[in-house]
């Protein structure tokens, strides 16, 4: 399924504070509350939904007058509650840059008994959430089921390059959504749809005369004859799009529409390009953003004189790489934030020894350059802000800075962040799909390296009459699960303060498995050896002798057993019938689970798991469980394969049931009877 449907128009951005002149009139009027829309209680084209947004308005004017170019949005939303798990639309947050300004935000509640409350000011707050953004924020009272909320605000914005966009889909079912744009005809905008066709999508022309200040035209202020162009997009009776297991962010299937300005063309002046081509953009960023970092000595002298005794006597270049990742895991740590770039100098991350996922990247990268070794930025966006577009060269579509670096003979991906990370995988969430490398001369967009989770786990043990599995585990880990495997032991070690340990930079990953731990939390593993824990680019060992209390349950004569003790699955992340968008995976799976356990003296197998062998359409995934009884032995083989990171909508039924039948031929116990002498 293509996720982006592109259409470039030519729209346009600019202007005095333009009235709307066309014939048509606003869908929503404030106060005016439908006596049918107050008495619904059900929705009937989805009778689950909690609520429903009965109109959402969108309406974007401009303003040149000020001297130089702004615009007005304003936003009207309407809102049905329906049920009381629909109280949290009344918790509303509009973010606001520090250059623009709110106005007029008014909100109100109509009850189903005629009642109308409104909010007062002192019920609205701004959170500060970085040094530019803020968010204003309320939430609305009365709420009952039943009862409408709306609410109407207007921003003054100066970021005409990219205007607001405009979601007609979210969490919850929308009855009607518009956006209106009234641009004059200097403004080439392209329009970047996604999801569903609008229902309209028009046009209307009229000439207008327009004031423009000193800076608008480029050639004095004064008033102009100019054609507006007000395009107008509605849809209507859009289904709600609820989130579920493996995505990479809602906002990537939501039905939305984006405008990019691509150029301006002033009269009596020639073209102006906003939109550069990808060479430009490249040579653009390299010059004013990332070259003092990477190529000026001023920015990492402390750092490089840091590692530099690390460095004595190592000739070979693999060896040079493998030091300074090894150098920058060990030391520094992620602060939690994604960048694109540097947002302090470097040296001065080094100093407080934290820094941003683009600085610690651009330490690599620099003293890596500086050691005559072949290295590039990466830019990517990562899975929880979006998926790229390739088309344009659009530089706000990326967050996240990474490295690309010859290593063993090929160009490889590296992620500073994670001592348990080898070179050549990156941060789950920075796994997308694509990435943009800025190559001197020729820029490129790469694919990157799809990532595994393997694992082999052999369990051999007797079980005791109590229910507790005693005896010994072994286990092999490649991919994510050799990741997840050092953090965790390396927790359970208590690895000392400032070491990058844990999971703290896969934030927004996928875990559907969980630890041992946290499912037997009175488990007890001793005498435990391990290969591959200090160097994460071989596979991960473990052989540990376990204690499990709470594998069986005990019930008078029967002993009920469950002898996949880590499943692949918690629980089943497809919840719903269908899904119209697609399953995003961030890894091949390819799990091999083998349990070896000696029944207690006196007790016989009275049931055990039926053999099975499922695959999914063109080997796409495989499971198979083979179950063994052999006197007072049991022996159960499991495999569990994915080997494609991406299924379809029309794929998703098959996959739904393929991880059904996985967890309840996983969950089958083993039922023990008790011997009668």
């Amino acid at each position: 399924m293509r996720i982006y449907s592109m259409v470039s128009l030519s729209l346009l951005l600019a202007t005095c504070l333009l009235s709307n002149l066309t014939a048509q009139s606003d869908p929503i009027k404030w106060g005016k509350i439908d006596d049918d829309e107050l008495a619904m209680t059900v929705y009937e084209p989805d009778t689950s939904a909690s609520a429903l947004v009965l109109c959402n308005f969108g309406d974007v004017q401009f303003n040149l007058t000020k001297g130089d170019i702004r615009y007005d949005f304003s936003q009207h939303k309407r809102i049905k509650i329906l049920k009381r798990a629909g109280f949290d639309q009344g918790d509303v947050a509009i973010p606001v840059h520090s250059s623009e300004k709110i106005r007029g935000l008014q909100v109100q509640v109509f009850t189903p008994d005629g009642e109308k409350y409104s909010l007062k000011n002192s019920e609205i707050f701004e959170e500060k959430v970085s040094d530019n953004w803020s968010l204003m924020k309320f939430s609305a009272s009365n709420l009952t089921e039943g009862a409408i909320m709306e609410y109407r605000y207007s921003k003054e914005s100066e970021f005409f390059t990219q205007l607001p966009e405009w979601y007609f889909q979210e969490d919850i079912p929308t009855a009607w959504s518009e956006y209106r744009l009234a641009v004059p005809e200097w403004f080439d905008y392209i329009a970047l749809t996604q999801g569903r066709n609008t229902d309209i999508h028009e046009t209307n022309t009229h000439e207008q005369t327009m004031t423009v200040g000193s800076s608008g035209a480029g050639s004095g202020s004064g008033q102009t004859r100019a054609k507006i162009y007000t395009t107008r997009y509605a849809m209507k009776d859009v289904e709600g799009l609820k989130k579920e297991g493996f995505i990479t962010t809602m906002d990537d299937y939501y039905s939305r529409v984006r405008l990019q300005l691509q150029g301006i063309t002033w009269p009596n002046q020639a073209y102006k390009p906003f939109l550069s081509t990808w060479p430009e953009l490249a040579k653009n960023i390299m010059e004013n953003q990332l070259d003092e970092h990477i190529n000026k000595n001023r920015s990492t002298k402390d750092l490089f004189e840091a590692i530099s005794s690390r460095l004595e006597g190592v000739t070979d270049p693999d060896e040079k790489v493998r030091a300074v990742y090894n150098f920058l895991t060990n030391t520094m740590e992620w602060d939690g934030r994604y960048s694109k770039g540097a947002l302090d100098k470097l040296d001065d991350c080094f100093e407080r020894k934290t820094a941003t996922s683009g600085e610690l990247n651009l330490m690599f990268i620099s003293l890596v350059k500086k050691l005559g070794i072949e290295v590039y930025p990466l830019m990517v966006s990562t899975r929880s802000h979006g998926r790229t577009i390739e088309l344009y060269p659009i530089w706000d579509q990326f967050n996240h800075l990474m490295a690309l670096v010859k290593y063993k003979g090929e160009l490889k991906v590296v992620d500073v962040g994670n001592k348990n990370r080898p070179i050549g995988l990156s941060r789950m969430n920075a796994f997308n799909g694509r990435g943009w490398a800025l190559i001197p001369e020729q820029p490129l967009w790469v694919t990157l390296p799809t990532p595994t989770r393997e694992s082999v786990t052999v369990v051999k043990g007797t079980l005791s009459e109590e229910g507790v599995l005693e005896g010994s585990m072994q286990s092999r880990q490649k991919g994510f699960a050799a990741v997840d495997g050092r953090d965790e032991i390396a927790d359970m070690m208590n690895s000392a303060p400032g070491n990058v340990s844990g999971s703290s930079d896969e934030d927004e990953g996928e875990e559907e498995q969980g630890s041992l731990r946290e499912r037997y939390p009175d488990i007890e593993l001793t005498d435990g050896q391990y290969s591959g824990l200090e160097d994460p680019e071989v596979p991960l060992g473990m052989i540990v002798n376990c204690r499990i209390p709470g594998v069986a349950i005990v019930n008078g004569d029967f002993i009920y057993f469950s002898p996949i003790i880590l499943p692949a699955f918690n629980e089943n992340p497809f919840k719903q019938e269908k899904r119209t968008y697609p399953v995003d995976v961030p890894y091949t799976i390819s799990e091999r689970y083998i349990i070896d356990v000696t029944i207690p003296e006196g007790y016989e197998i009275e049931e055990s798991p039926e053999d099975i062998r499922m695959v999914l359409p063109n080997d796409d995934g495989t499971f198979e469980i083979v179950t063994k009884l052999i006197s007072n032995k049991v022996n159960i083989n499991c495999n569990l394969t994915i080997n494609k990171i991406q299924f379809q909508p029309e794929e998703y039924p098959g996959l739904k049931k393929f991880i059904d039948l996985v967890m309840e031929k996983q969950g089958e116990q083993i039922v023990l009877h008790k011997v009668t002498k």
